[in-house]
């Protein structure tokens, strides 16, 4: 059975990202509101290099998710620190609200490491999609 890390662990680790990069999340920030903004209006979807700071913004918008899985997240952190973690185009998602749907361990990983790693985000999708994501994993 996977082990959970509890919530407190996202907000120690993210907290410090941003603020220690207040540009970069000005900047960031502002480029995410105007992803999810578009993406009201249809569907967007980029590849691009997911940052530290950026990865702790979308866990921000992580309102709901299933709790994190401890193993899964010390093979992303091994790989990333490794070297090892390769691009496969499976996609981070924001729903048109802005909430993270997919992707919190990465993010979470990428915060934690600091490794910065491509990544594809898709914005638009409806909130209650997330429950088609991932269809192989419970969800609750």
């Amino acid at each position: 059975m996977l082990n959970t890390l509890p919530s407190e662990t996202i907000e120690e680790t993210t907290e410090k990202v941003t603020d220690t990069h207040p540009e970069e999340t000005r900047r960031m920030k502002r480029w995410l509101d105007d992803k999810i903004a578009a993406s009201k209006a249809k569907p967007i979807a980029e590849v691009l290099t997911l940052t530290p700071v950026l990865a702790q913004l979308l866990l921000d918008r992580n309102q709901v998710n299933r709790p994190l899985a401890k193993r899964n997240c010390i093979e992303l952190a091994a790989d990333m620190l490794g070297g090892r973690f390769q691009f496969n185009g499976e996609s981070i998602v924001v729903s048109k609200n802005g909430s993270l749907l997919d992707g919190q361990h990465r993010c979470l990983q990428v915060v934690t490491t600091g490794v910065a790693i491509q990544a594809v985000l898709v914005f638009g999708p409806e909130e209650d999609a997330r429950f088609t994501i991932d269809t192989g994993k419970s969800k609750t």
